[in-house]
């Protein structure tokens, strides 16, 4: 109960920082800037989970069921890590002029993504390693490092009068990679007692056996949630996706409620084993979402009256209608949340196979849905698209974590 009650503080002062963050970059880019920085950075978190492999999950599973070696995990890796940057400038060197004139972006937004996404990625992975460890203390400094340190560098960029959005992606870089290199060092200060499982080879195969899938999962669930803002820049341009952006930054700090369980409930439940153990982690995983079903009701009802003359008061009125996005989306994020926590269950078990079925079926619904709703009705039909595709999601994960738990 400690370590979820203080990785929900961390997560909730992180969600303030990013939010301050996002409505100083908004306010001073305006939609049009703020539409173009905001499909940089979804561009960066895109690339970055295709990269990913699933091996943060994968890190977790592994040191907390005391398999392999933190050694073996960081040497693996920091060599993954390598390969990337070589492999990314090398793209921006021979074919960047390919994917400017496609995407229509400056080089400097592809110089820094360059960079950006290994340093995104082996965060993850490292943050994977603490987790496992169940090591919460550097875990949630490292996960406040990055938007604090991202949201000074903002402050300083406005104070400066800088216009460009690339100056607000690259603080943006610049935070996870001073929360990257903290992680490390705090690694190469440790000494860890956890069972040799071979060499680094060895942990390879079998991280990819069981990330390949929780990859798969990943890449689903995260084109779940954004496929709203790639339809809805196709049809109605940067500027609709900066409106409709600050929505969905506000919505997501409702993830806050089952992020800071999961976070914790995940590597729990992955260290309980035997009949015993199994029983224990249904009962965990049921009062779990009990307690955070009833959080999400009461935060939503709360944010739902709020949500309009807060946008309107803080953002202004160009940006009034994300405040009805975010309230269609509420019901959404109340299952989502919800989803998330029986997630946790089904992947400790083994299941993320299961999972990543789950995922497919919903990203392919979510493309249906929000194809129909988003460029008829625009923002409100993306919430909504969007808010349905939530709820499907929930029902499918319940079945499954009804059917493995048996």
């Amino acid at each position: 109960m400690q370590a979820i009650t203080l990785t929900f503080g961390r997560q909730g002062l992180s969600a303030i920082i990013q939010f301050l963050n996002v409505l100083v970059i908004a306010k001073f880019l305006g939609p049009e800037g703020n539409g173009v920085y905001s499909m940089a950075l979804i561009a960066s978190l895109t690339l970055g989970l295709f990269l990913n492999l699933g091996l943060g999950q994968a890190n977790t599973y592994y040191i907390g069921r005391k398999e392999f070696s933190v050694s073996q995990v960081v040497s693996l890796s920091m060599s993954l890590f390598s390969i990337y940057v070589c492999i990314l400038i090398a793209a921006v060197v021979f074919i960047g002029h390919w994917i400017v004139k496609l995407f229509d972006i400056s080089y400097s937004y592809l110089w820094v993504l360059s960079v950006c996404v290994p340093v995104v990625v082996l965060n993850s992975w490292l943050l994977g390693v603490f987790q496992g460890k169940e090591d919460f203390s550097i875990y949630n400094v490292a996960m406040l490092l990055s938007p604090v340190s991202s949201f000074l560098i903002t402050v300083f960029l406005v104070f400066l009068g800088v216009g460009e959005g690339v100056f607000y992606y690259f603080g943006w870089f610049l935070g996870n990679f001073i929360s990257t290199v903290y992680l490390f060092f705090k690694i190469s200060k440790s000494k860890s007692g956890v069972k040799e499982g071979g060499g680094g080879a060895s942990y390879f195969v079998k991280a990819l056996s069981y990330g390949w899938k929780a990859h798969c999962s990943n890449l689903c669930s995260y084109g779940m949630y954004r496929v709203d803002i790639y339809i809805l820049s196709f049809f109605y341009g940067s500027a609709v996706v900066g409106v409709y952006s600050v929505a969905q930054q506000i919505i997501e700090r409702f993830w806050m409620i089952a992020q800071a369980v999961s976070t914790v409930l995940f590597p729990r439940l992955t260290s309980l084993v035997g009949v015993d153990g199994g029983r224990s982690k249904v009962g965990l995983t049921a009062l779990s979402a009990k307690w955070v079903f009833l959080s999400s009701v009461l935060c939503g009802i709360l944010v739902y009256f709020l949500v309009t003359p807060f946008i309107n008061t803080i953002f202004g009125p160009e940006f009034s209608k994300a405040a009805l996005a975010v309230q269609i989306l509420l019901p959404g994020m109340v299952f989502f949340n919800l989803s998330r926590i029986f997630a946790s269950y089904t992947s400790s078990a083994g299941f993320v196979g299961y999972m990543a079925i789950v995922s497919c079926l919903c990203l392919m619904f979510s493309v249906g849905v929000n194809s129909v709703l988003t460029p008829v009705y625009g923002i409100e039909g993306a919430a909504l698209a969007t808010s349905i595709s939530y709820v499907f999601s929930f029902f499918l994960g319940f079945f499954v974590f009804v059917k493995v738990s048996r």
